[in-house]
């Protein structure tokens, strides 16, 4: 039952309530589509017929932190007992073409317009807490038992409100495995221009969202379907117009999900990767990870290939499965375990000679540095065993007195 999904916690603040209190959104969705989270919490989205202040007060009252408010749209962010919630007043809104806030929101007690202010009937099921019953003002549920994904209003309408319901309509296909049907698509494919009014941050969120897309319940191959449709309506293209018009998802489709954004990226000059990741705003360390992947060549000589390994160490298990996607990896993996066999130290911190006993031997204290990492990379090329005895007679020997 979808009583059983929600907490004591928020039981009791609904009952405390004059007005009904109901569950929304996506936690109401999964439950009627027997969707279940595979990797984290739900989202509970609750509503009301009341202003935000109202809540505010009663929520407070009954335990609540108040950790947000937004008062032009009537939403507070509310936390108890480790629980998370959002609570919007029931409202329809008002907006400037494209633009992800409303302009302006009016506040109502019409549930048929609260339900109409949001992107597809799937979303729009309302659960009373308090009675227990399901409220279902555009035929939310009948969508959903068709998994079927259905605008709210005209497709053209909804899409031209907020350029983000683009990301949305591609994200929550892909997660839940819906499909749009044909006004959805051809309604976001006529507004696709309008991604580009979204703020970098946001779309780089909901991108990353899609390509782990299948992490959510579970559906299979769905960050490969969400980018396809992302595709299909043009989004793509605005986004990452650097794919081109020739797009091959093959080692997108088949790459763990650490290694996606690369995959999605691969055969991209290492310029062009580094322009996507500055544009998008993708954390640095994430986007130089991105960069060296995509950027990475196999050497074909035997030696090489040995010190490459060892100069991508520190990201090596991200460069095995990107080559494994890409389809380039088999070398690599035959040289990566045989060096494994030979336990060569892949860091400095693997050899086992420190810099005192460096020091020791006479080296200057700024070359100590240096003669670590010649040391490194001459146990790769198998010139000497990680061993403390063999490495100081070889840095007697073949070093120093060179």
């Amino acid at each position: 039952m979808m009583k059983n999904l929600l907490n004591e916690d928020l039981f009791a603040l609904a009952a405390a309530c004059s007005y009904p209190v109901y569950v929304v959104g996506g936690c109401v969705r999964d439950f009627l589509g027997g969707l279940k989270l595979a990797c984290c919490e739900p989202d509970i989205d609750i509503c009301a017929p009341v202003s935000a202040g109202e809540f505010c007060a009663l929520a407070k009252k009954s335990g609540f932190i108040v950790s947000a408010e937004y008062k032009n749209t009537g939403t507070l962010k509310l936390k108890k007992n480790g629980c998370e919630y959002e609570f919007s007043s029931f409202r329809s809104d008002l907006y400037v073409r494209g633009e992800h806030r409303p302009e302006k929101s009016l506040f109502t007690t019409d549930i048929d317009l609260d339900a109409r202010r949001r992107d597809f009937c799937a979303n729009a099921v309302y659960y009373d807490i308090v009675r227990g019953e399901f409220l279902d003002p555009l035929r939310g549920i009948n969508d959903i038992s068709l998994k079927k994904l259905r605008c709210v209003a005209p497709a053209k309408k909804v899409f031209g409100e907020d350029g983000l319901r683009l990301m949305r309509l591609a994200r929550i296909a892909a997660e839940t495995g819906f499909t749009p049907d044909e006004e959805c698509i051809e309604g976001a494919r006529k507004n696709a221009a309008l991604i580009s009014d979204i703020a970098a941050e946001r779309v780089c969120a909901e991108l990353k969202r899609i390509i782990y897309a299948d992490g959510r319940y579970g559906v299979k191959e769905a960050h490969l379907r969400g980018i396809e449709l992302l595709n299909e309506i043009g989004v793509l293209e605005k986004i990452l117009p650097e794919l081109g018009a020739c797009k091959n998802f093959k080692a997108f489709s088949v790459a763990e999900k650490e290694v996606r954004l690369a995959a999605l990226f691969s055969g991209l000059p290492v310029a062009d990767v580094e322009k996507i990741c500055a544009r998008l705003k993708i954390p640095k360390k994430e986007g130089d990870i991105c960069v060296r992947l995509v950027g990475a060549r196999l050497p074909e000589n035997y030696d090489e290939l040995r010190l490459f390994i060892l100069d991508n160490a520190d990201i090596l298990s991200e460069l095995e499965l990107y080559l494994k996607a890409t389809g380039m990896g088999r070398s690599f993996n035959l040289v990566l375990e045989k060096m494994r066999r030979e336990r060569v130290p892949l860091s400095v911190s693997d050899l086992l000679v420190r810099g005192d006993d460096i020091a020791a031997t006479g080296v200057a204290p700024c070359d100590i540095g240096k003669t670590l990492k010649r040391l490194l990379s001459d146990c790769a090329l198998g010139k000497v065993q990680n061993d403390k005895i063999c490495l100081l007679e070889y840095l007697e020997k073949a070093i120093i007195k060179r």
